[in-house]
């Protein structure tokens, strides 16, 4: 084993599978969490019903945050949905170009 899965371990032992799996969406990533999961040998459905909860967990705080701080006035989240529409016209635009 690599040094950083034997970290891994050594903080899935003393912290538990629940709290690893409260602060995977933010520092590790919910892939890789549940690969290590399965490396470690958890439960799949635990492991899938502790992933989604605390998902959705994380991101409800953060549209919560959005909506009591304003964030959205600074986070201009109109410019990015209009450039997306944009990019996505140009694409659509390519594709049919190619096609003839």
């Amino acid at each position: 084993m690599s040094k950083k899965m034997m970290k891994f371990e050594e903080l899935w032992t003393r912290f538990g599978e629940r709290n690893a799996a409260l602060l995977a969406p933010i520092f590790i990533g919910i892939p890789t969490y549940a690969i290590l999961a399965k490396k470690l040998g958890g439960n799949f459905k635990r492991t899938f019903m502790n992933l989604s909860f605390f998902t959705l967990l994380w991101c409800s705080v953060f549209y919560l945050a959005t909506l009591v701080f304003n964030l959205d006035k600074y986070l201009n989240i109109d410019s990015y949905l209009e450039k997306a529409e944009e990019f996505q016209e140009k694409h659509s635009n390519d594709i049919k170009v190619k096609e003839k």
